[in-house]
């Protein structure tokens, strides 16, 4: 996560504001959200599918904050 952040940062920031400044501020951003439908649809079609081995509610998960030994 932190070197994406870093590639983020160091090299896709400049990009965008120079493709923003040359042509239009619209293209960094489609750029961006086609990025984002490429890596949501890599996730659903790659990630194995795995079986909720039993429900839980709202309740019962903010239960772990009153176990003092967790």
């Amino acid at each position: 996560m932190f070197s994406g952040l870093n590639v983020a940062n160091l090299a896709m920031v400049p990009i965008g504001t120079y493709i923003g400044h040359e042509y239009s501020w619209r293209y960094p951003f489609g750029i961006i959200a086609v990025l984002g439908i490429i890596t949501i649809l890599s996730i659903l079609f790659w990630l194995p599918t795995m079986p909720v081995k039993r429900a839980s509610t709202l309740r019962s998960e903010l239960g772990f904050f009153q176990r003092p030994e967790a």
